[in-house]
């Protein structure tokens, strides 16, 4: 349980580093320091709560809840500061590619418990599968034409230089 919670807890903060960098390098670094000013108290009673009740489990509780609240208020903020339209996310598609995402990750992990015990094998091949399946709605519904363009030219340059190593 305690993996699990961090895992979650690592890829939501992992996402958080594109809102972060974005402040930082408009000139805005004070608004995450405020952040983190305001969510340490409430994160310290959380923390203080959550491993009175659960332990260990209880602080991986904690601090993903932590980062979590981190990464909403600073993509809340990089979409004020740079005036980002919320209809923009929809139109892109960026919107509905993170809720596909928080689909097959809930059916992955679904799919895991109601299967139970099943050898690590097919677990990798579960979510081989519904990682293809995240990337070619991806392909089909995020990238144009020249975001694909983009990927193939990059790919072949890269099959390019590892010949000529060779």
């Amino acid at each position: 349980m305690v993996l699990q919670l961090l895992a979650i807890g690592i890829l939501i903060n992992s996402l958080a580093h594109i809102p972060f960098a974005l402040l930082q390098g408009v000139g805005r670094p004070d608004l995450p320091a405020k952040f983190h000013l305001i969510q340490l108290p409430l994160y310290l009673g959380i923390l203080w709560f959550s491993l009175q009740q659960w332990g260990i489990a209880g602080a991986a509780f904690a601090w993903t809840l932590r980062v979590t609240l981190d990464a909403l208020l600073l993509f809340v903020a990089a979409i004020k500061v740079h005036q980002l339209s919320p209809r923009l996310l929809v139109a892109n598609g960026t919107l509905l590619t993170g809720f596909i995402f928080a689909i097959l990750a809930g059916t992955a992990y679904g799919l895991k418990i109601l299967v139970g015990d099943i050898s690590l094998v097919i677990q990798v091949l579960l979510v081989i599968g519904l990682f293809c399946l995240f990337t070619w709605f991806s392909w089909r519904n995020i990238l144009d034409i020249s975001d694909r363009e983009l990927i193939f030219r990059a790919v072949k340059l890269w099959k390019d230089h590892k010949k000529m190593s060779s």
